[in-house]
């Protein structure tokens, strides 16, 4: 009888610490998107919540960055989905070799990333995204298929010191964001202008 309590105990024991495994898989893929392995956008927003409680409790600064892949479309209709995927991993791994280890880094949605960088004013936010810029118009994607596909991102940044809410601030990035499309791509946009 004591044996088939032990097994009974082992097995409840065993399932339990299955349900925790799984619980943490899920809420990891709920917070990762699935091609790139980036943090999401619900989960960058948690991040942000953070570092806003953050900078309000100490004092602080930090600028956000959203980029977009200049002409995705075209690659995709040209080159096929499976090689714009190639282009959205490509592009994940240059932004992760540019960034500093404490800069967050997400997929914002379709070919969208949003880069957060803590302790960083607007000043030295448009020197990190036109270095992020030049480097990734340095660095063409050798897509699988033989092609060699020149990438090109627009940029648009805004300081949590210009507008210290966060639906605004992704509103003003995002304004600046259109404005680089508009300028004619393959640049950035920060407060008073294009780089």
């Amino acid at each position: 009888m004591s044996a088939f309590g032990a097994m009974l105990e082992y097995s409840r024991s065993r399932a339990q610490q299955n349900q925790i495994i799984l619980a943490e898989k899920l809420k990891k893929s709920s917070l990762t998107d699935e091609l790139t392995g980036l943090p999401n956008r619900r989960a960058l927003n948690e991040m942000l919540e953070s570092e806003v409680v953050l900078v309000t409790r100490n004092g602080g600064d930090f600028t956000i960055l959203l980029c977009d892949i200049d002409h995705f479309k075209s690659i995709n209709d040209r080159y096929g989905h499976a090689i714009g995927d190639e282009g959205l991993r490509h592009l994940t791994a240059r932004l992760a070799e540019m960034i500093r280890k404490y800069d967050m880094l997400a997929r914002w949605g379709g070919e969208e990333f949003l880069l957060v960088m803590p302790h960083t004013n607007l000043g030295k936010g448009l020197l990190m995204a036109e270095r992020i810029r030049s480097g990734i118009e340095q660095a063409p994607l050798h897509a699988t298929s033989g092609a060699i596909i020149q990438l090109t991102i627009s940029c648009g940044l805004c300081n949590w010191g210009e507008q210290p809410q966060l639906d605004e601030l992704f509103r003003i990035a995002d304004n600046r964001l259109y404005q680089a499309k508009a300028a004619g791509r393959n640049r950035v946009v920060g407060q008073g202008g294009t780089t």
